[in-house]
């Protein structure tokens, strides 16, 4: 599967490379042996590994296509959100972002060790996509903050930095709750933000457990502009009409 950048993904450069090197070790091995194996086991040794290497990009085509899909409809529907956000509350509409985030985790991993935040969706008027690069996990950032707290009133801050800073050396002095546990990578592409708002989705289960993140960013709006509780509610039923569309897609 491949990013909008054309990365392949890593499950699938995983397997493909792991597919050659089995392959490979077969066929040196067969031409080690003394007494080498029928050659119908040849055959379909060589047979697998071609069929994998191509049914497997198939795949990964097939779920980029659907990835894409649900960013389309988890963009319409944060752009209706962005729409009254500029027409209702005087937003900057050159200024405003929108993002949904949603918990995952890794096919391999153990729960809840490495769930993390995937960004599903995003609009803006400018394509400036601060936040689709970083991993984020709990406590990291306000995004990462409303997650680990269960945050469902929604938060905003101040997130520009008391002093600027140029390069890394001087990020890892800035002050441990300004950085808020985000790495100079992550402070890269967000340098420009002044405000942050971030509130947890749950789930509609009995258990309430955080499903995903909506959130908005400005680079000149005060935390202020987000205190409005209808304008909290916009974003939180928004932020729950985007998890369905998520889980709908699966």
């Amino acid at each position: 599967m491949q990013t909008r950048h054309g990365h392949v993904f890593p499950w699938v450069r995983a397997v493909l490379t792991a597919a050659s090197f089995l392959a490979a070790g077969y066929l040196t091995l067969v031409r080690s042996l003394s007494s080498p194996p029928p050659p119908l086991a040849v055959i379909l040794v060589t047979a697998a590994a071609i069929a994998l290497g191509a049914v497997l990009p198939s795949i990964q085509d097939v779920r980029f296509g659907r990835t894409l899909a649900v960013e389309r409809e988890v963009g319409a529907a944060l752009s209706g959100a962005f729409l009254t956000m500029i027409t209702t509350y005087a937003m900057s509409p050159a200024d405003l972002r929108l993002h949904f985030f949603s918990v995952e985790r890794p096919f391999w991993a153990l729960p809840p060790l490495q769930e993390r935040l995937i960004r599903r969706g995003y609009f803006g008027l400018k394509f400036i996509a601060p936040f689709a690069r970083v991993r984020w996990t709990k406590g990291k950032g306000i995004i990462g903050e409303v997650w680990q707290d269960r945050n469902i009133d929604g938060i905003a801050r101040d997130v520009s930095l008391s002093r600027q800073v140029t390069t890394e050396v001087e990020w890892k002095q800035i002050p441990a709750n300004e950085r808020r546990n985000m790495s100079w990578s992550d402070y890269q592409g967000a340098r420009h933000i002044k405000t942050v708002y971030g509130q947890a989705i749950l789930d509609d289960q009995a258990t309430g457990n955080v499903v995903g993140v909506i959130s908005a960013d400005t680079g000149s709006g005060e935390p202020s502009a987000f205190n409005n509780p209808d304008l909290k509610n916009l974003l939180g039923v928004t932020g729950k009409l985007t998890w369905s569309i998520v889980k709908k897609a699966g």
